[in-house]
């Protein structure tokens, strides 16, 4: 699954096609809609799930929303960053996501 880690949304989202590919609790329906950073566009998420992301063997999960259409598989905005304390390290091109007992290191793709 491609994830991208977005530190100017403050939500978390996926979308629907690959959520068939991830482990999740029962989908809550309850449409959305969300102004996107240019201030005027909005999209549509149609409810929202919690799921589950392994990284490197360790499970992390987050409430997302579930959207039709999104430009990547995953974004994982400022609530999953701030949850798991992620270092976005460009200069060594690492991702570091801490839980409450390790921290997990994976390569940063371009």
């Amino acid at each position: 699954m491609r994830i991208m880690f977005d530190s100017g949304s403050t939500h978390s989202f996926i979308n629907r096609i690959a959520l068939k590919r991830t482990q999740h609790l029962p989908i809550h329906f309850n449409q959305q809609h969300y102004v996107m950073a240019d201030g005027h566009t909005t999209f549509e998420v149609i409810g929202t799930v919690r799921i589950f992301i392994e990284l490197n063997y360790i499970k992390t999960n987050i409430i997302v929303g579930v959207v039709n259409s999104l430009c990547t598989d995953c974004i994982l905005g400022m609530d999953y960053i701030n949850k798991y304390k992620v270092n976005l390290n460009n200069k060594q091109k690492q991702v570091q996501v801490y839980t409450a007992s390790q921290k997990i290191t994976i390569p940063m793709e371009d």
